[in-house]
C-alpha cells in the first residue's frame, strides 16, 4: 500500500481514483460538529495525523464553521470542509465525490444522527460511528442531544461499525439501543514525552509564576458541569485547611478575569492560579509544573486529561467514572464521584509523600501510559479496522 500526502489540492481532488483493487491509499472522511478544543476534537486530530503513516488519508467535514483547532488540522495536512459550504458549492461537492471516500466516520451524537444523509451526499460506501461519551447523565443532557442519540441508535442497525473509546460508553450505548455489524473499544492514545527533568519542572513553575517550594495540584478541563469543577473547589477548600498547595486551573472558561464568579474563601484565594485555555507548548508547561492531577468529573468516557497528566509523570487522583479507573490502574488514586471530602483526603495522602517518592510514582504512571495507551497502537487498530471495511467492500 503506497502512502499519499494528506494535503490535497483542488487539482488532486478533481482526479478520479484508481478502480478498486489497485494499489492506493484508503480515504476516510471524518464528520464532526466543529473543531473547538475538546476531547473528541483532540482525539480526531491525533488520529488523522497518525493515520498518515499507515497510508490512510483523512479529510474532515464539520457541521459548524470555525474552531480553535482548525489551524492545527491544517498544519497536520488535513483538509476541512464545512458541510454548508460543501452543499452550497456544486463544484466543491463534485470534487469531494471524485475524491471518493471509502469510509465516513461520524464523531459524537449530532454527527451520528446526520451521517446517513451526509453519506449519500458524499458517496461514502461505509459508515463508522465513533462514540466518545457515556450516558450516565443522559437525563441532564439537552433535549437536542438526547434526540440525536435516539436517532443514532435507530440508524446504528444499518451502519458498519461502532468504535467506543471506553467500555463504560459501550455498555451504556448498547443498553440504549446502539447496534451495528461490528463494535469494538479503542481507547485514546498518547505520545509520551521524555520525562521532564527537575530543572524543566522548576523552569515551568517560574514561567507560570508559581511558588517553587509548594506542591501543585492541577485541574485541566473546560468549564462544563460534567467536569465537576465545583467539587474540585470544595476539595481545594478542605485540603487548604490542612495542607499547603497551589491550585492551578487551566481550561476554556477558567480565565483569570472570570475567577470572581467562584466562591473561594479570601484566606486561600491567593493559592489559586487561573490560566484559561492552554494548548501545545503552553499546556506542556502546565503539565511539567504539576505534582498531582485531579479529575473530579461527574461523567467521563475515556479522559484525555488523565492520560496526558500521567504521560508527564503527574500522579492522578480521579473519580470512578467512565474508564478513568482503568486508565489509572494502580498508578494513582480513585475515589467516588461527588465526594470532595474523599478527593481532598487523597490529595493529602499523595502530597504527604516526600518529593523523591512522588517522582518515583509519577514515573510509574508515565510508564503505564507508554505501555498500555500509546498513540501508535491506537492508530494501528483504527487502520486495521478501516482496511477490513474497505477489503469487505471490494470483495462485495
Amino acid at each position: 500500500m503506497t502512502s499519499r500526502s494528506a494535503t490535497i489540492s483542488a487539482g488532486q481532488l478533481g482526479r478520479d481514483r484508481p478502480p478498486a483493487g489497485d494499489d492506493r491509499s484508503i480515504r476516510v472522511l471524518h464528520l464532526i460538529v466543529g473543531l473547538g478544543t475538546g476531547g473528541a476534537e483532540v482525539a480526531l486530530l491525533r488520529l488523522a495525523s497518525g493515520l498518515i503513516r499507515t497510508g490512510v488519508e483523512s479529510r474532515v467535514i464539520t457541521l459548524t464553521s470555525g474552531g480553535t483547532l482548525e489551524s492545527s488540522f491544517h498544519d497536520a495536512g488535513v483538509a476541512i470542509d464545512p458541510l454548508a459550504a460543501l452543499v452550497a458549492s456544486p463544484s466543491r461537492l463534485r470534487a469531494m465525490r471524485r475524491w471518493r471516500p471509502d469510509v465516513l466516520m461520524a464523531w459524537m451524537p449530532h454527527a451520528h444522527a446526520v451521517a446517513p444523509v451526509v453519506r449519500r451526499i458524499v458517496g461514502a460506501p461505509r459508515i463508522v460511528f465513533n462514540v466518545r461519551q457515556t450516558l450516565a447523565e443522559l437525563a441532564a443532557m439537552p433535549l437536542h442531544s438526547r434526540a440525536c442519540i435516539s436517532i443514532a441508535a435507530r440508524a446504528s442497525r444499518w451502519i458498519d461499525a461502532v468504535v467506543y473509546n471506553s467500555e463504560r460508553g459501550r455498555l451504556d450505548h448498547v443498553a440504549h439501543g446502539y447496534a451495528a455489524r461490528r463494535e469494538l473499544v479503542i481507547g485514546n492514545g498518547f505520545v509520551v514525552p521524555e520525562a521532564p527533568s527537575g530543572a524543566e519542572r522548576l523552569a515551568a513553575r517560574r514561567r507560570l509564576l508559581l511558588p517553587e517550594d509548594r506542591p501543585v495540584v492541577l485541574f485541566v478541563g473546560r468549564d462544563h458541569p460534567d467536569k465537576g469543577f465545583e467539587d474540585f473547589l470544595r476539595a481545594a477548600v478542605a485540603h487548604a485547611s490542612q495542607g499547603d498547595a497551589t491550585y492551578v486551573v487551566a481550561g476554556r472558561g477558567f480565565e483569570a478575569d472570570r475567577a470572581g464568579r467562584w466562591s473561594i474563601p479570601a484566606s486561600i484565594a491567593d493559592r489559586f492560579r487561573w490560566l484559561g485555555e492552554r494548548r501545545g507548548s503552553d499546556l506542556t508547561e502546565v503539565w511539567r509544573a504539576g505534582d498531582l492531577f485531579a479529575s473530579t468529573s461527574i461523567t467521563e468516557a475515556f479522559s484525555n486529561a488523565v492520560g496526558e497528566a500521567m504521560s508527564f509523570g503527574v500522579i492522578p487522583v480521579v473519580t470512578d467514572v467512565g474508564d478513568s479507573a482503568r486508565i489509572v490502574g494502580d498508578r494513582g488514586v480513585v475515589v467516588p464521584p461527588r465526594r470532595p471530602d474523599l478527593m481532598a483526603a487523597a490529595w493529602r495522602e499523595v502530597l504527604s509523600l516526600d518529593p523523591a517518592e512522588r517522582a518515583r510514582r509519577g514515573g510509574l504512571a508515565r510508564e503505564r501510559i507508554r505501555r498500555e495507551f500509546s498513540l501508535d497502537a491506537v492508530v494501528d487498530r483504527y487502520a486495521s479496522l478501516l482496511r477490513e471495511l474497505v477489503a469487505a467492500d471490494h470483495a462485495a
